[in-house]
Order: C-alpha cells, then sequence, then structure tokens
C-alpha cells in the first residue's frame, strides 16, 4: 500500500467538497451534493489503446459504433434484469417478464441466464446456506456511489458478487469491486470475505469466475491496492472536475 489509512482519509476530506454538479452524468446526490458513480470514474479515468482499436475496427468494416455499443449494452442490461428476477422469484419467464426488444438480444440473454443458473447450482451443491443479501443494491458516501449487483451470505460469510457479459475478464472490474467493498464496509458495517466476477457468456451458455478469498494474504494485498487505487483514481477524477471548472471561469473573464 503506498498510503496509510490515515493519509488516505486525509486526501480524501481535502476533495470531498469539490463541486460537480454540471460535470457529471451521475445522479447520485447526498447532502444535496451530486457525487460521481464508480463507473464513471473508471471509464473516465481507464483509456486503453486497444479499445480505440477496436472503435477503428469496426469503422473500417462500416458498422456503427454507437449501434454496436448499445446493442451490447442493451445484452447486459437485459441479462442483468433476468439475474436478478431469477434471484427474486426462483425463476424468470424471459417473454412474461422482460420486455426484450429482438430475438438476437433474446438470444444473448437466454446465454447469459444459462451460465448464471448453472453456476448457482454449482454453489448450491458446495455450500450449505445460501442468502441472497442485496440485489442492485445503491450505496452512497460523501466521495462516491455505486450499485452493488449482489452480495450473499454464504455458510455465514458474505460474498460480494459483479455480474458482467463482457467477452474476457479485465483487471479494471478488480477495481470496481474495491470500490463496493469499501462501501459496504464503510456505509453498511459488512467486512465481505470474497469478491467476485462472475462472468455469464453472451453466446455459449456458459459462465467463469474470477474470485478473491480475502483470507488470502496474496488476495486480501491486492484487493486493498485496488481500494486505493480507486481512491488515487476518484482524487485525480474530482480534481479534473475542478481544473474544468476554473477554465470555465477563467475565460468568461
Amino acid at each position: 500500500m503506498i498510503f496509510t489509512n490515515d493519509q488516505m482519509k486525509e486526501i480524501l476530506e481535502k476533495i470531498k467538497d469539490i463541486e460537480i454538479r454540471n460535470n457529471t452524468k451521475s445522479n447520485y446526490e447526498i447532502d444535496d451534493k451530486r457525487v460521481p458513480r464508480v463507473t464513471e470514474i473508471l471509464s473516465s479515468m481507464l483509456h486503453e489503446d486497444s479499445l480505440m482499436n477496436w472503435a477503428n475496427g469496426l469503422g473500417w468494416k462500416r458498422i456503427s459504433y454507437k449501434a454496436f455499443m448499445k446493442d451490447s449494452q442493451d445484452k447486459g442490461t437485459y441479462s442483468h434484469l433476468a439475474i436478478e428476477k431469477f434471484l427474486r422469484k426462483g425463476n424468470v419467464d424471459l417473454d412474461i417478464d422482460l420486455q426484450i426488444p429482438n430475438q438476437k438480444i433474446r438470444d444473448s440473454v437466454e446465454s447469459c441466464l444459462d451460465g448464471f443458473i448453472q453456476w448457482w447450482e454449482f454453489i448450491h451443491t458446495e455450500y450449505k446456506k445460501i442468502d441472497v443479501v442485496y440485489l442492485e443494491e445503491t450505496m452512497i458516501n460523501e466521495y462516491f456511489g455505486g450499485t452493488c449487483d449482489c452480495l450473499l451470505k454464504v455458510d455465514n460469510q458474505y460474498w460480494l458478487i459483479d455480474f458482467k457479459t463482457s467477452n474476457h475478464m479485465n483487471y479494471k472490474y478488480s477495481l470496481q469491486l474495491a470500490a463496493y467493498r469499501y462501501l459496504l464496509r464503510n456505509e453498511r458495517g459488512i467486512d465481505i470475505s470474497k469478491a467476485m466476477i462472475l462472468r455469464v457468456d453472451k453466446n455459449n451458455h456458459c459462465y467463469e469466475t474470477q474470485e478473491f478469498d480475502l483470507s488470502n494474504e496474496i488476495d486480501r494485498n491486492y484487493i486493498n491496492d485496488c481500494e486505493q487505487t480507486f481512491m488515487i483514481l476518484l482524487t485525480a477524477f474530482k480534481m479534473r472536475m475542478y481544473t474544468m471548472m476554473q477554465y470555465q471561469e477563467i475565460i468568461k473573464k
């Protein structure tokens, strides 16, 4: 860890009052102040050349980047809804419970749901008692906010789970988990034992997991480092917003 907990708290205190109301897409508010979303911070501060190359490749194929992203986002949104309804009701009828706009998206959602159910049935063979604590739970503090996909209590241990429908795992997901862990610990008083990415495949009716066991020193140190990395990104995000607002005021003169 680069900073001690006290040093990190001192940094966060210095940035918490930076107003970002007109410079964020977030609708999270606390004490009438808007705070950024976890996903907004990560997408804004972490750019990869591979994403630009991929978008350029779509252009060469005369595929609209915006249309492609909209289609991908719809698949993810409806897949999340299907999983949420399954966990709340114990079953889900894609045609009755969800108004899926077309067959292509429905096929992807069915594949993702199948993958999730495989995982759900598997963990029920491995553990005695599994309870859903949170689903799509919004958590906010004075610095940032986020929505936790799922928190389970598995044999008296808390598991934080984030669902993904992307084609591959990505280190950014660890930063997202670490941010939600911070919110759970500091806003809800919950210490998790495991943090997990559950990727459900849009085409092959399967799943894969990336699990971090916080009783394991290596995994725990990694997630702690991810938490500090996220806080540094949050600081840079708010300072960038602050600088932009300063610049806008200067050019008005």
